[in-house]
């Protein structure tokens, strides 16, 4: 019935989608606003103001709806909401903006993702990055992921490295569809790691490959 509802309000032009943006961030229940994020995307797209009110609520539900909300929307203002959302302060919205963009597969967050993963130590911001570029499956991501499993960088940073951010980095490159994976996981199939060690038996190098280039 809801989203009856909405595709009526959607048919009255303009004025109803402004009237329903409104009322979403109107002092409403809870369960009020979480009818209207379930439905508002059919009445008007113009929402990334309404979106960064909804991520930054204290409530878990909003919050998660919201973020289902952006995922709907697929735009290029949603990508750049939840690419300035990756680099927050707040380590918990950081890790569902990254994990949004890692399912949108956005090419466009890679100029985030990217120098982020090799900024930050913080384990949940590490291994959500890398989970992303192994979603996303571009090749850009293959170098910063082969550094995290190898340990590369300051002696500083190898030290909080942690085993969760290396397995995640190796399950991460196993997902990027080019043919020098197999080659690049090899020297890990005797890794210290089951973890990275399956993955990488799993894509085991069988002959020449072309360079990540080709």
């Amino acid at each position: 019935m809801r989203q009856i509802a909405a595709n009526l309000l959607g048919e009255m032009g303009p004025e109803a989608g402004e009237a329903l943006k409104r009322e979403a961030v109107l002092e409403i229940s809870q369960t009020e606003r979480l009818r209207i994020l379930e439905v508002i995307d059919t009445v008007t797209r113009d929402l990334k103001t309404e979106l960064a009110f909804f991520l930054e609520s204290e409530n878990p539900q909003v919050r998660e709806a919201a973020f289902q909300l952006a995922e709907r929307l697929n735009n290029s203002q949603v990508v750049e909401l939840l690419s300035d959302y990756a680099r927050s302060q707040n380590i918990g919205l950081a890790v569902d903006a990254i994990k949004s963009l890692g399912r949108l597969k956005s090419q466009a967050a890679l100029g985030v993702l990217i120098p982020l993963l090799d900024a930050t130590n913080d384990t949940r911001l590490m291994t959500a990055c890398c989970q992303a570029l192994g979603q996303i499956g571009e090749p850009a991501g293959v170098e910063p992921l082969l550094n995290i499993l190898k340990g590369k960088g300051s002696f500083f940073r190898r030290k909080r490295r942690s085993p969760q951010v290396r397995a995640a980095a190796a399950f991460a490159l196993a997902q990027i569809p080019h043919p020098r994976i197999p080659e690049i996981l090899a020297p890990f199939v005797d890794d210290r790691d089951l973890r990275i060690k399956e993955i990488a038996r799993g894509r085991a190098y069988s002959g020449n490959s072309p360079s990540l280039k080709e």
